[in-house]
């Protein structure tokens, strides 16, 4: 996933003593936030689309 994003999204440290790790870089941090914001803006949207269109969410009676 890095490669197809150009940058680094993780900062890994190899073990030792006390083990190793991995943080998010900066730029991680920022995609998942505007990942949070989309979600959160489909969510809105998805609900005025519903309570603007209640006849679609009735069962076909066909």
């Amino acid at each position: 996933m890095e490669k197809r994003f150009g940058f680094e999204l993780v900062h890994k440290k190899i073990g030792g003593k006390h083990g190793g790790g991995s943080i998010l870089t900066g730029e991680a941090k920022n995609i998942m936030s505007i990942y949070k914001e989309l979600l959160e803006k489909e969510k809105v949207f998805l609900n005025n689309y519903h309570r603007q269109t209640p006849h679609l969410l009735q069962p076909s009676k066909h």
